[in-house]
């Protein structure tokens, strides 16, 4: 496995042109886990909803995305999977921690992270970062929510 030596930058996505380009990027890494079916119109929905969207990167290569929503005194997220072949590096890790610290620079009391109740990736990550899962299922599609005090 190599190294991963670009640094992970989070880059918000607001254009129509950027839109298409994180649509574009590989539609199998985006489409599970999101609470929605993976389209550039749902996509825009999304964001019409108040979810601000961003394009984790390294280089040019987005390699997952991150939905985020200031909300009462928290914050809710959601993100993709870490695109495969970027997998055990650590970046799941990072898009946690840069969460916790949007969450932290925002003086929200919690982070609220939605992922889909079989997504077993996304529950051990949450664990392993002290989130408690919520017991509030959201949505007809089987989501579920987890809460961390900051």
């Amino acid at each position: 496995m190599e190294d991963i030596i670009d640094p992970l930058v989070f880059k918000r996505v607001k254009s129509a042109d950027e839109i298409q380009k994180v649509y574009n990027f590989n539609v199998e890494v985006f489409s599970d886990g999101l609470g929605f079916d993976w389209s550039l119109d749902n996509l825009k929905k999304e964001m019409k909803k108040g979810w601000e969207v961003y394009a984790a990167q390294l280089g040019d290569e987005i390699i997952a995305v991150i939905f985020q929503k200031l909300e009462d005194e928290s914050l809710l997220t959601k993100h993709s999977q870490v695109k495969m072949e970027k997998r055990g590096h650590g970046l799941s890790h990072r898009i946690k921690e840069y969460l916790e610290n949007i969450g932290k620079e925002n003086n929200c009391k919690n982070i609220i992270h939605i992922c889909e109740v079989d997504d077993f990736r996304m529950i051990s990550l949450n664990e392993t970062h002290g989130y408690k899962k919520t017991g509030r299922k959201l949505s007809k599609i089987t989501l579920t929510e987890w809460a961390k005090k900051l």
